[in-house]
């Protein structure tokens, strides 16, 4: 059986945009989709590398071989622990909410909610499926497919800000525009070089080539990919005209995961965050600068 399959009760949510025109779905699991208990042990970095030994590889500083970033997802994704401020859903309103403040101290901690819209949700959740399909990733975690840069052309990011002096307005236009694009890092975490520069392999030289994915927003358009020249790991920013704005989207995969996509006719469930994972505790305790 497929590592990934699990059995689940699927909710399918009809998102309208921008009018009848534009509606697309996305499955999600409800009793998954719950707020998550800041006292519960939660994902970290860590826990990508096997039991033993403590590392400083365990800090995901140095790329790891393709196969183990396979090997890694598959297990983290069978783990109980999940990204502890992952977008959940709120019963009451029927918003998809996340937290924007970093976790330091769960005893202490004070959310900065903010609501994520449907239609970046179900934006997100085509690219990776498409993303899958296409082999411009090979697993969806920190790893490799793990985040996301949204984009937004600069006359229309001007045009906005002069338009209200609320920063959640603004960041709730921005999302919500028909021209905003999506920049994922795929490969994150993987060697795809030698110690000169050339690719380890013809697989791997492809998937260097193709590590910079853009998406549409609802996939209007198919995702391509985009090479930045003279790069020495390839990393695109800004497509032309287009600037940066509003909070990266982190995304793991994990069988007990609120939102999911498809893969060969297999389901894989994830969750989105505004946070990025958090490191290794032990990595960070054991670090001289502490």
């Amino acid at each position: 059986m497929n590592r990934y399959l699990i059995s689940l009760t699927i909710v399918y949510l009809t998102v309208s945009a921008f009018g009848a025109s534009a509606s697309t779905d996305f499955a999600f699991t409800e009793e998954n989709c719950q707020k998550p208990d800041l006292m519960q042990p939660s994902f970290h970095k860590g826990l990508f590398f096997p039991n033993g030994e403590l590392r400083g590889e365990r800090s995901l500083a140095l790329l790891m071989p393709a196969e183990d970033i396979v090997s890694s997802a598959l297990r983290v994704y069978q783990r109980d622990e999940r990204m502890a401020q992952r977008i959940f859903l709120d019963s009451q309103s029927g918003q998809f909410i996340g937290d924007q403040k970093y976790l330091f101290d769960p005893k202490t901690h004070s959310e900065e909610l903010f609501g994520l819209p449907r239609i970046n949700i179900a934006s997100v959740l085509d690219h990776l499926q498409e993303m899958l399909a296409k082999g411009f990733a090979r697993v969806i975690s920190y790893t490799d497919a793990g985040h996301l840069h949204l984009k937004i052309p600069i006359g229309v990011k001007e045009e906005i800000l002069a338009t209200t002096d609320d920063e959640n307005e603004q960041l709730l236009a921005m999302l919500k525009h028909p021209e905003t694009l999506y920049l994922y890092h795929t490969a994150e975490k993987v060697k795809l070089l030698d110690h000169n520069d050339e690719p380890l392999s013809p697989e791997l030289g492809w998937w260097y080539l193709n590590r910079n994915v853009i998406g549409s927003q609802l996939g209007n358009e198919s995702i391509y990919t985009v090479v930045k020249q003279g790069d020495g790991y390839n990393t695109y920013k800004n497509p032309e005209g287009y600037t940066e704005f509003g909070p990266s989207i982190y995304i793991q995969s994990n069988k007990k995961g609120c939102f999911q996509i498809t893969h060969k006719g297999e389901p894989i469930n994830l969750d989105l965050s505004f946070m990025m994972p958090a490191s290794d505790p032990e990595v960070l305790a054991a670090s001289p600068e502490r």
